[in-house]
């Protein structure tokens, strides 16, 4: 390419369309070079393809709870060759329309891998772009698992899960991003038995990041986790109908033998003491009822609403 470019961007995902749009509005010579599909992981691989499976899952439990309101609908007949055939169609369709939209604004699109050869020099092949400035925005490649047995039959990437066309009787899901979680709904709303495998408390953390109501447990002390300290309030007051009204969680004892909460964690078992105390502290500032909202078991709150004043 004989003329100077203003700007080389080596990929063509979000990231390098994102810049190379906007280098072009401004007026630059711009070149993209992109090796596969235009639009990155994102669009081809994960979060466009997933959210289309998630749809169809969601249409089809709404068709099994249809009998819940009264409209009698057969059970619904799936067919994963046909989603799948959809599924692609889209992807193509946004595939051919990124492509459309650099091209529009004068941007010249190289296919092949791209390789910096020098200051300013970027190779493709047998040709050479000059460019006054250069992004690599080439993503990321899915990593090896580094656990034994990682390469043992039957453990699949995220990509090649989002592929397949049968619906597995089982499926365990090792990681807690969100299209890790957003891939074990989809199985289980298609049917498969999913377990969720991952260290530390980053699920619940993005849970309550996600999230635009107070999450409350008086009974665990969250200070030690890296991931949760700060995140959970042991109550909450609302404004309800020109009243406030105090909120207390608790949360079984017990969570540490029952679950995986994560490591630096303490659950308190005083269900009433703990109680006590946040009561009278909400009824210090002057809130009008308070509810306790609590998993321990029936007999415990049984405990608690008798050994505790000033609930109502």
């Amino acid at each position: 390419m004989a003329e100077v470019q203003d700007l080389v961007v080596v990929g063509g995902g979000a990231g390098g369309f994102a810049a190379a749009m906007r280098a072009a509005q401004l007026g630059g010579n711009v070149t993209v070079v992109e090796s596969g599909h235009y639009g990155g992981d994102c669009m081809n691989k994960a979060c466009i393809p997933l959210t289309l499976l998630m749809t169809a899952a969601q249409m089809v439990r709404c068709v099994q709870k249809a009998g819940r309101f009264g409209l009698g609908l057969p059970e619904p007949e799936l067919n994963l060759a046909a989603l799948h055939d959809r599924k692609d169609l889209l992807v193509e369709g946004l595939r051919m329309g990124t492509e459309q939209l650099l091209a529009e604004v004068g941007i010249t699109l190289v296919e092949g891998r791209g390789r910096l050869a020098a200051a300013g020099i970027v190779e493709v092949g047998e040709t050479r772009i000059e460019a006054r400035n250069v992004i690599l925005a080439t993503g990321s490649v899915q990593a090896q698992l580094p656990i034994a047995g990682a390469a043992l039959p039957g453990l699949i990437g995220t990509e090649e899960a989002i592929e397949l066309r049968d619906v597995p009787p089982r499926l365990a899901v090792i990681g807690s991003q969100a299209w890790d979680v957003e891939l074990g709904q989809y199985f289980r709303l298609m049917g498969s038995d999913v377990t969720y495998i991952c260290s530390g408390d980053q699920v619940l953390a993005d849970f309550i990041d996600g999230v635009h109501f107070p999450v409350v447990t008086a009974n665990v002390d969250f200070s030690g986790s890296p991931d949760l300290a700060g995140k959970v309030a042991p109550s909450a007051i609302l404004e309800v109908g020109g009243e406030k009204i105090g909120i207390i969680g608790l949360v079984t004892a017990d969570t540490p033998t029952i679950s995986s909460p994560g490591k630096g964690l303490v659950f308190d078992g005083d269900y009433a003491a703990v109680t006590q105390k946040l009561v009278d502290e909400l009824t210090a500032q002057g809130v009008d009822k308070i509810v306790l909202v609590t998993h321990i078991g029936l007999d415990k709150d049984k405990e608690v609403a008798a050994g505790t004043r000033g609930v109502r």
